[in-house]
């Protein structure tokens, strides 16, 4: 057993050691509180918040947790500054409009700096202008300001479906579309240049042209080349912060038990071309938005009602008549028209006595060809057969009249080019248009002015003519120029003089390169009506050379 007196030793030792210790623990301590500092803790501080704008936008779901996304930032104390973050080719312009509008509300409260990594077309870089400052990066695309509106189709009447007006089930017709695109095109572009000091010309802005990052600096549709990092500290330094904390915008709203709007209604697809047609389906047909050309003709089966023949066959059967002459028109060819549409060119036909048939099956051909004085071709999609264009060349040969019209609107030129080169004439691809905001630019940019280039029976009368989204035609020599115009085209980007309209030599063949004259839609458009007189009159004469 320890004695007392050995113990009391013990505890004694023990006692100064540990007071000692103890000691010199505190004194390391505070000695390493000056070396390494405290790492700091953010309670209430200075917020740069990052906002995303990722992906078409053509979902209200999405559109208005945008929304209230850009509420929350404008309200909270604790938000200094915006970076918005965008990469997106634009979408629905109704929904574009309304960021739009938020943002520059937001940046009237405090700053907001845009931020393009990737892209920002269309619809995406209408709602970066409305930031105080564009960063790009280098590679990054911006621009293709303008807009995509989606003509309905014409309904069709039915025996189970009444509407108190011809405009219920559409609301819109073609004129309509056109008119608020071209109103679209203008509050889009003033957008841009009150807010830019855009130094190329306002007809290059609005052609739907796109910018590198490096070039839209240079030419003022951003401020600088940089990066995110960048942007956010342009965002502080407009603030005036020098300490700050940058965090999402669904961070800080999760930090302050904000709920964010959930989707609740069908998933936002990623697509641009699905996104499109779910917009469409809600009835939307305006939008900001870039569409890559590779995917264009997918949009193809929104655009044109291809079940109409079903309808145009029946309204407009085989006309007989006991006289006469007899115009057949092909509609064994084309899934892209309605009668309805060329309605003004069968008004003239019939009115001039003409039995007007109808090609729907090409076996039928050889029957129908016999009892022709002339032969329509209208926008073909389907190509000709050797066997087709052996027979019509033996037509005109044997003195039928033979009018082709290409209409770029409706397809390319393929089609009706098997049958057109071998009369040794060719439509070109691509189309004729004047820039918007030029001094000969007429409600839409495609369209264009048409003039007499040669008189001609078919040219008497006609001073002017207005074409919507007219190609050209290359000639043989067999051929005589009507009608040409001064515009660019898509094919070479080039200005020049364009022949819309020629006829043979011997008075076989008429070629047109569009269509509107024949349409409802513009026929009263300056001398398109007469000159659609002259067509036919033409057409059904007998004054062709052997």
């Amino acid at each position: 057993m320890i004695s007392r007196k050995l113990l009391i030793a013990i505890i004694l030792v023990i006692i100064p050691v540990t007071v000692i210790g103890l000691y010199l623990s505190c004194k390391a301590t505070s000695v390493s509180e000056e070396i390494i500092p405290k790492v700091p803790t953010y309670e209430v501080t200075n917020y740069i918040a990052l906002l995303k704008i990722v992906g078409s936008i053509a979902n209200e779901t999405q559109v208005w947790d945008l929304l209230t996304k850009i509420r929350f930032l404008k309200s909270c104390e604790e938000v200094k500054g915006v970076v918005l973050y965008i990469d997106s080719p634009g979408g629905v312009a109704a929904y574009v409009q309304e960021i739009y509008l938020a943002i520059r509300d937001l940046d009237s409260c405090k700053p907001v700096v845009a931020y393009v990594s990737s892209m920002a077309l269309s619809g995406g870089y209408h709602i970066a202008v409305a930031a105080r400052k564009i960063i790009v990066a280098p590679a990054s695309m911006i621009g293709n300001v303008g807009v995509i509106g989606f003509v309905p189709p014409k309904p069709t009447p039915r025996v189970d479906v009444l509407e108190t007006g011809p405009l219920k089930q559409t609301g819109l017709t073609r004129s309509s579309v056109v008119e608020a695109i071209k109103k679209l095109l203008d509050e889009f572009v003033n957008a841009v240049v009150s807010s830019r000091r855009v130094t190329i010309p306002i007809t290059e802005l609005a052609s739907g042209r796109i910018f590198i990052g490096l070039d839209a600096v240079e030419y003022g549709l951003a401020d600088m080349v940089g990066s995110i990092f960048d942007a956010v500290e342009e965002a502080a330094k407009l603030a005036g912060v020098t300490e700050y904390r940058v965090v999402s915008c669904e961070e800080l709203m999760e930090k302050v038990q904000t709920e964010r709007v959930e989707d609740q209604c069908e998933e936002i697809s990623t697509d641009i071309i699905k996104s499109i047609r779910q917009a469409l389906d809600r009835g939307h047909v305006m939008f900001y938005i870039y569409v890559p050309p590779s995917r264009v003709h997918e949009l193809g089966t929104e655009l044109v009602a291809t079940e109409g023949l079903d309808v145009v066959s029946t309204k407009y059967s085989w006309r007989s008549s006991s006289e006469g002459k007899t115009v057949v028109i092909d509609l064994a060819h084309t899934t892209s028209l309605y009668l309805d549409e060329v309605e003004p060119l069968i008004k003239y036909l019939l009115s001039n006595n003409v039995t007007v048939l109808y090609l729907l099956n090409t076996k039928y051909i050889d029957t129908i060809l016999e009892k022709a004085q002339a032969y329509i071709v209208l926008a073909p999609t389907k190509v000709y057969s050797y066997d087709e264009v052996v027979k019509l060349r033996r037509f005109v040969e044997k003195g039928g009249k033979l009018l082709l019209v290409a209409d770029p609107e409706r397809g390319n030129t393929l089609a009706i080019n098997t049958l057109a080169s071998t009369f040794k004439i060719q439509f070109s691809t691509g189309y004729l248009y004047i820039p918007p905001y030029s001094i000969e630019n007429q409600t839409n940019y495609r369209d264009v002015i048409g003039e007499v280039a040669q008189e001609h029976e078919i040219t008497k009368g006609i001073t002017k003519l207005l074409l919507h989204t007219a190609t050209y035609i290359q000639l043989g020599t067999d051929y005589i120029p009507l009608i040409k115009v001064s515009a660019y085209s898509t094919t070479n980007w080039k200005r020049g003089e364009y022949v819309v309209m020629a006829v043979s030599k011997n008075g076989r063949v008429v070629a047109l390169a569009d269509l509107s004259p024949l349409e409802t839609a513009y026929v009263s458009e300056f001398d398109n009506e007469k000159l659609l007189q002259n067509v036919v009159k033409f057409l059904m004469s007998n004054e062709a050379k052997t």
